[in-house]
């Protein structure tokens, strides 16, 4: 009787810790098949968002705010309102960077700025104050190279360059105008032929 009941409550046992087992990993699919079928949503946001990327020596960078970020667990991006970039690597003129909204990647290291984007290098010894205007430009943070293929004009001084695209290098002071450039005033570089590359100032 006695080896009855315990073989009884064994089964009793080892089923419930089946239908257990069952349960959870039933649990954990449906959880699994949710989670891919979320999609691309926000799974936090931060309001008045500021992040500092530092060197080794602890110096900054650069810098980005933002009225709000939002973040998006699926492919780690986050976009941006309002943002505001700084870079400030040593040695370097400070760039400013300001636009409607931005898509930043997970490491940072590309930040797409879109919406009245305006971008100001600061003025050096030797050449004034540049600021270019366009509708989307792509920001490489640790490149330190900004660059688009909207139209864009550029300002230096007296001097307004329009052109269809741009690629600017802060690290080496190099700016590339593609297509069609066409300007007022003394040009900021030698715009002959249909690109002209040269540096700043």
């Amino acid at each position: 009787m006695r080896d009855r009941t315990t073989l009884l409550t064994t089964l009793v046992l080892v089923g419930g810790l089946a239908a257990a087992s069952y349960w959870l990993a039933e649990q954990a699919r449906r959880n699994d098949s949710t989670q891919s079928h979320a999609g691309h949503e926000v799974d936090f946001y931060a309001e008045h968002f500021s992040m500092q990327r530092m060197n080794e020596n602890g110096i900054t960078q650069y810098s980005i705010q933002a009225k709000r970020m939002d973040h998006y667990a699926d492919d780690d991006s986050s976009t941006l309102d309002q943002p505001i970039m700084v870079a400030q690597k040593p040695g370097r003129p400070i760039l400013t960077v300001n636009a409607n909204r931005g898509l930043m990647t997970s490491d940072a290291e590309d930040v797409h700025l879109y919406g009245q984007v305006k971008i100001k290098r600061a003025a050096t010894p030797i050449a004034a104050e540049m600021t270019a205007h366009s509708e989307y430009f792509l920001a490489q943070t640790e490149l330190d190279r900004l660059s688009t293929n909207l139209p864009v004009q550029i300002i230096q001084g007296r001097s307004v360059i329009n052109a269809l695209s741009m690629q600017y290098d802060n690290g080496y002071q190099t700016l590339k105008l593609n297509e069609q450039v066409k300007g007022r005033g003394k040009a900021l570089l030698v715009p002959r032929g249909r690109s002209a590359t040269g540096p700043l100032g």
